[in-house]
């Protein structure tokens, strides 16, 4: 009996360990947002190709590429092939490497491009360099490169100063966005009235007139017994390059309860970085 129990002790503790590993990748895979394109350089002495991205001016990037040579080793030497890559405001980092068949993986990266609060593309290139008169310059290299930002950045976003909305009006606020990423949207607020009773507000963000996102709920804070936190508002939204794009402000609107006034809103806003098209 005492072995019995200590077997099924034993797969307890490891199987509890086996749980918080994959939930540890999940959340991992979950965070980790990189922006993939398939890359073929093709077989010619001249022969080059690129891909792009659009990528915000505050972000530093690094490209991992993955790349192979057609072909067997058994019949074909590596290929000379120059990598670069290239931010916006012209700076270059380059590598030349030779590629065979097995895979190859290797990282380029650069400082954060600088500028407006905006968007601009980044590209890689592949160039050939083998000589003319070698075989391998006909065996096209392909794979993948993905960009991604360098290490990680999180920031609060500033909120405006704290306001109120009568009954069944509504709020407009600009807000500066810092760059793409996932972005959490969540307030306080206390009820203008002569009650014990708790308000839920609306909520939306906008890009210029473009709803992005929106969602209806309690304040985040407030002691309110009986409500759990999925009832709390909280806009939750991956902010793109795209978005960037769109003409006109950021803004967020809150509409306002019809059953009296509310006081002292007060917008909590924080943004990790991440590569969204």
């Amino acid at each position: 009996m005492k072995n019995l129990n200590l077997r099924k002790m034993l797969f307890g503790i490891i199987g509890s360990f086996l749980m918080v590993g994959f939930l540890t990748m999940a959340s991992a895979l979950e965070t980790f947002a990189a922006e993939t394109r398939n890359v073929v350089l093709p077989g010619g002495l001249q022969a080059n190709t690129q891909a792009t991205a659009l990528i915000h001016n505050a972000l530093p990037i690094t490209v991992r590429f993955k790349v192979r040579r057609d072909g067997s080793n058994n019949n074909f030497a590596q290929r000379q092939v120059r990598f670069q890559l290239i931010s916006p405001n012209g700076a270059t980092e380059m590598v030349n490497r030779s590629i065979g068949g097995a895979e190859e993986t290797f990282e380029l990266n650069l400082p954060a491009a600088g500028g407006s609060n905006n968007v601009r593309s980044w590209r890689v290139e592949m160039r050939n360099l083998e000589a003319a008169g070698n075989e391998e310059v006909n065996q096209p290299v392909r794979g993948t490169v993905e960009f991604f930002t360098t290490g990680t950045k999180t920031e609060t976003i500033a909120a405006p100063n704290k306001f109120g909305i009568v009954q069944s009006g509504s709020a407009t606020k600009t807000i500066s966005m810092p760059f793409t990423g996932n972005l959490t949207v969540q307030a306080n607020w206390d009820t203008d009235e002569f009650t014990l009773e708790n308000y839920q507000l609306k909520f939306e963000l906008y890009k210029g007139s473009t709803r992005l996102a929106s969602d209806t709920g309690y304040s985040r804070d407030s002691v309110i017994v009986g409500v759990s936190d999925n009832q709390r508002m909280k806009i939750t939204y991956q902010v793109k390059a795209s978005d960037f794009q769109i003409p006109g402000d950021w803004k967020v609107k809150v509409y306002g309860s019809g059953k009296g006034k509310v006081k002292n809103i007060f917008l909590k806003m924080s943004i990790s970085d991440g590569l969204y098209q």
